[in-house]
């Protein structure tokens, strides 16, 4: 039991796109995905994180929770562009994008005619990234990229091996999101996301494969008195396939810990009131192995003891007269008559 809380205890501590579209003549795109040289590599951050759990204040989702699973699926009015067009066989459909040093994309394309492929490549043709196959069984390609250097950039919708065409759909939505390093980090000039009269914010992680992450901390800071703590919102991973970028940490206080299960670049997003500034305060977790017959001695820094006071206190809470349970008891054996 010592164990497992202390477990516990460690878990709780640690603009819009210019677009431009046009046809031409394109070679076939090869099976899978990767990417190219150049910039900086992307990733989505599961929620619909790139595929994503964590969806919304009320903690960690199932991952049998399909309208978490891809980041695009957030309907929020306004908060992803969305195109449709038709591709011919043997073609290309380009978008051109004007983007800014830091900012981020997040795109996907759909089309039940052919299988889609994306390609992201910059001014002079160099191949950023691209995808066929989100993941296996899923033709439904996404991208997720952040922009080295500020530029003209070209997103191109593509056939499979150009052996077919038909209609598709595109859904963008870009962002710029500050490095969120560990500890205690002030970020000045944020620039928030606006989607429906709510603002978001979001900062990236960049995870190595089996790091574990607490995203507990983002403050919005008004002036030298005023700071309101944000509510996180959703995570967004590598792949845009949540089971496969990471896996949640369930805590008491649904505090968002998540496992990296890919290196690559992770976008934790918080609700917000448009503020400017910020203050984040994320944690990396040391897990610590234990076997059953192992002896540890722990040692607690005060914050945790008296978290830990807390929690075992309020158990007793429960059962204390008066409380919930005994008068929930005796509403239904004397009020409503039911059985023991």
């Amino acid at each position: 039991m010592l164990r497992m809380l202390r477990f516990c205890l460690i878990a709780f501590s640690v603009g819009l796109v210019a677009l431009a579209m046009s046809q031409g003549s394109a070679g076939g795109y090869g099976q899978g995905g990767g990417q190219g040289a150049g910039g900086m590599g992307g990733g989505g951050f599961g929620g619909r994180m790139g595929g994503g759990l964590f969806r919304g204040s009320g903690g960690p989702q199932s991952p049998s929770d399909e309208k978490a699973r891809r980041p695009e699926e957030d309907d929020t009015p306004n908060l992803w562009t969305t195109k449709s067009a038709i591709l011919t066989p043997g073609d290309r459909v380009e978008f051109k994008l004007d983007m800014r040093k830091g900012e981020t994309i997040f795109a996907s394309v759909t089309s039940d005619a052919f299988d889609p492929a994306l390609q992201l490549e910059d001014s002079k043709g160099t191949v950023l990234m691209k995808n066929d196959d989100r993941a296996d069984g899923d033709q439904s390609p996404f991208i997720s990229y952040r922009f080295a250097e500020a530029g003209s950039y070209t997103l191109k919708v593509l056939s499979y091996h150009s052996v077919s065409g038909g209609k598709f759909t595109l859904k963008m939505r870009t962002f710029v999101a500050p490095d969120a390093n560990l500890g205690i980090v002030d970020h000045d000039d944020v620039i928030n996301v606006e989607a429906n009269g709510q603002n978001r914010v979001l900062f990236r992680i960049h995870a190595k494969k089996g790091q574990v992450f607490d995203l507990r901390m983002v403050t919005e800071i008004r002036d030298a008195r005023t700071r309101y703590p944000d509510g996180f919102n959703a995570l967004y991973g590598p792949t845009g396939v949540a089971t496969t970028d990471f896996t949640p940490i369930s805590t008491a206080d649904n505090t968002p810990v998540f496992l990296a299960n890919l290196d690559g670049d992770f976008y934790a997003e918080f609700n917000s009131t448009g503020a400017k500034r910020y203050m984040t305060n994320f944690h990396e977790v040391v897990p610590m192995p234990v076997k059953s017959a192992d002896t540890q001695t722990l040692k607690f820094e005060p914050g945790e003891l008296k978290l830990t006071r807390d929690w075992l206190r309020s158990r007793g809470n429960t059962i204390e007269g008066g409380t919930s349970e005994i008068q929930l008891n005796v509403i239904a054996k004397r009020v409503l008559g039911l059985p023991d």
